[in-house]
């Protein structure tokens, strides 16, 4: 590798030379700034958790090049300008090459010391070099060509950063880290640099070669910490985002808590308050109260008995299935029974309206015997039945929908299944509300607009009954008008 620059050089300019100290002192003295960029960069990312300790060894390594080359860029070419930056070279490659050392522990303290000691000691060593030049070691002969004791500190620094590149070469491909090549690649360039000084004369072309390679090498983690910096504001905005949505949610579900708790103190009053004023009227007109009064008294109470109980087993079966606690009890058992009951148990408040029920079934199906929960399943179709007849307008049809259909399971098996739809014909499902209406605390907005009573509770109910059948349920809008409330169950339940 030493004899490549050489060749280059001696084949295609032979007696290339520029002296143009200009142009080094900014080459120098820019490479010093982004040391210090890096330095602080690296440390900060240690403080944050996102680089490990043995980074720190990188930092102390940067800030000891930072300082001697800073002071090397502004001393004229001599024998400190060759000391400061040969010694910069020497103390980076060894410190670099400490990041073998990844057991050391280094505490705050230890860091700290670390830290302003590297500081102090390059300043101090970098002001005595230039004001004390002939107590250093001899870097220039008579002939102004590089002494010997300059070649092998400058070599001694550059196979420091090839141990550094070595390491973070067999740590990419232990854990393949992206940071892992950028590091090994800035360091196989220092320690290429540091090797080809000692190939050099002042001016010529391996001079400037090795002083491009330094360059090239702080480039590339500028590079890459900008690209890291980009993907931290990526991510930042990411998250900002993610919170954002979740604050949203959280409020939506804490208005809807309000909503749904305040709709609860009402639907809950309502019925207490009929069993206590019918209870109370019965009271006060027990002497002069005839039979057909008291009947009347007695069914209003029950009426309001009957729907205190039907809110309290919604509240009941929603907390035993959000809890886990409901067991399904599976069984082979008709549909024809089932849905034939929960007609019958609507048929008085459809007729109320003048509504109809149609169920239509596709071939046998309905005749056919499959695994499910029937007190469940019967539960989830009164409920859609119930809310079918709710959004309907008199003088109309709810369609019961039953047919053969397929599930798909998570390894994409298609397993046997039923599809039950119910359609009413009223104002639809608002946009964006589909799937709204199945969180527990929520109502459709239509529910206000047509002032329609309920807790919110049902559909939260027919969906948890739904899953624990390992089936779906959804809503969409008919194309003809309408709302379709649909869910799909397997034939046969596995667990």
């Amino acid at each position: 590798m030493p004899n490549i620059s050489p060749f280059i050089f001696g084949l295609l300019l032979p007696d290339f030379s520029w002296k143009y100290e200009l142009f080094h002192v900014l080459l120098e003295g820019g490479g010093s700034i982004i040391a210090f960029i890096l330095a602080l960069i690296i440390f900060s990312r240690i403080q944050t958790g996102r680089l490990a300790i043995k980074y720190f060894w990188l930092v102390l390594s940067f800030l000891a090049m930072g300082i001697l080359d800073l002071a090397h860029s502004q001393t004229p070419p001599g024998q400190a300008f060759v000391w400061l930056h040969t010694s910069a070279t020497f103390a980076g490659g060894i410190l670099a090459s400490f990041v073998w050392f990844s057991a050391f522990t280094l505490r705050n303290f230890h860091k700290l010391s670390l830290l302003f000691g590297v500081i102090a000691l390059s300043i101090i060593f970098s002001l005595g070099s230039i004001i004390f030049p002939e107590m250093t070691l001899s870097m220039l002969d008579a002939d102004k060509n590089f002494t010997l004791s300059a070649k092998i500190l400058n070599l001694i620094g550059g196979l420091g950063f090839i141990a550094a590149w070595w390491y973070f070469t067999l740590e990419y491909h232990r854990q393949t880290r992206t940071s892992s090549v950028y590091f090994s690649n800035n360091y196989i360039l220092f320690g290429l640099a540091g090797i080809l000084f000692g190939l050099s004369v002042f001016w010529d072309g391996n001079w400037w070669l090795w002083h491009i390679l330094r360059a090239l090498a702080y480039l590339l983690l500028m590079v890459f910490f900008g690209l890291k910096y980009v993907q931290d504001l990526k991510q930042l905005a990411i998250i900002n985002n993610d919170l954002l949505i979740a604050k949203e949610q959280a409020e939506q579900a804490n208005k809807l808590k309000s909503d749904f708790l305040a709709n609860m103190s009402h639907e809950l009053r309502t019925p207490m308050h009929g069993i206590l004023g019918y209870a109370n009227m019965g009271l006060k007109r027990t002497e002069q109260s005839t039979p057909e009064k008291n009947l009347k008294y007695f069914t209003n109470i029950k009426k309001s008995g009957d729907r205190l109980l039907i809110l309290l087993n919604d509240l009941l079966d929603l907390a035993k299935l959000e809890s886990g606690k409901m067991e399904m009890n599976f069984a082979p058992h008709s549909l024809k029974e089932i849905v034939h009951n929960c007609i019958l148990e609507q048929h008085a408040r459809a007729k109320e309206l003048n509504l109809t029920i149609f169920c239509l079934e596709n071939g046998t199906c309905i005749d056919e015997k499959i695994q499910l929960d029937s007190k469940r399943i019967a539960q989830v179709i009164a409920n859609l039945l119930s809310n079918a007849i709710k959004f309907s307008p008199p003088d109309h049809n709810i369609d019961l929908i039953i047919k053969k259909a397929e599930l798909d399971k998570k390894n994409a098996e298609k397993i046997a299944a039923l599809l039950f739809s119910i359609r009413d014909y009223g104002n639809g499902i608002p946009v964006g509300e589909h799937e709204l209406i199945f969180d527990k605390f929520a109502q459709s907005s239509n529910a206000k607009v047509e002032n329609t009573k309920g807790t919110g509770l049902g559909l939260a109910i027919c969906k948890e009954i739904i899953e624990l059948h390992h089936g779906i349920i959804w809503a969409e809008n008919h194309p003809d008008g309408g709302a379709v409330l649909s869910f799909i169950i397997p034939a046969e339940q596995t667990g």
